[in-house]
């Protein structure tokens, strides 16, 4: 149930989910999918081991305990978009493709496609590719925050990244307000970027707020189009301003 894909399902869902899970195991150098592959059977969650990701002959992610892979190519009824090897001994399970469709898919969907249409809207997220945004969508963990409520605390280690969906927010420096923040807007890059503290705390200003986390794991792998993006908002410069007072 941690994992993002399954959070929205209710327990009945789960059960039938952990039900259907196949376990299967497979040596170093053995490929798990591959890329180009037409027909996709199964989507894999990591229990022990390790595996990577390439695209060509480039890795391009690594995955461990926990991780899951092959969701993509089931969800949108695409080819395999890229090899996933094992890279030690590893033990998987692995979840059938019409389970899979027709539990995740009526759960997911509906959030997906409402955060797709969000993330679409927010400039930071317009030089993503389609698959980087929906493979991004997948990803958030949507928290709310009440009236005075502290999001990120200044001086704290960060791990996550926040794109404000609702409300307003507060950036305070050694107790001084210093710059407000509204839907659309983001915060905690920082951190993640340069890996420092906090920089400022973050404080709810209105009634509420709801917020889309992104972890530290998914914003390294798409460092790439977004880090260049960030060092360029005018946002940005702002916070890097506010880091050095």
């Amino acid at each position: 149930s941690s994992n993002p894909l399954f959070s929205e399902c209710d327990n009945a869902a789960l059960e039938t989910l952990t039900a259907a899970f196949e376990k299967c195991s497979f040596p170093p150098g053995q490929v798990i999918i591959r890329q180009g592959d037409l027909v996709a059977e199964h989507f894999f969650l990591l229990d022990s081991g390790t595996a990577s990701a390439l695209i060509g002959e480039q890795e391009v992610k690594t995955y461990n305990d926990g991780d899951s892979f092959g969701e993509l190519a089931l969800l949108y009824n695409q080819p395999r978009a890229a090899t996933v090897k094992a890279t030690s001994d590893a033990a998987l399970w692995r979840l059938d493709q019409n389970t899979f469709k027709s539990i995740i898919v009526a759960n997911v969907l509906e959030k997906r496609a409402k955060y797709i249409e969000f993330l679409k809207r927010c400039q930071l997220m317009q030089a993503l590719s389609e698959l980087e945004i929906m493979t991004l969508a997948d990803s958030l963990e949507p928290r709310t925050f009440s009236k005075g409520q502290e999001i990120i605390v200044q001086g704290e280690v960060g791990n996550d990244f926040y794109v404000i969906e609702d409300g307003e927010v507060q950036c305070v420096k050694d107790g001084e307000p210093v710059l407000k923040l509204s839907s659309g807007d983001y915060f905690g890059e920082l951190a993640l970027l340069y890996n420092q503290a906090r920089q400022a705390s973050v404080v709810v200003e209105s009634d509420g707020a709801s917020v889309l986390v992104i972890d530290r794991k998914t914003f390294q792998r798409l460092m790439g189009p977004l880090g260049a993006i960030l060092k360029r908002n005018p946002l940005h410069a702002q916070y890097i301003e506010l880091a050095s007072e």
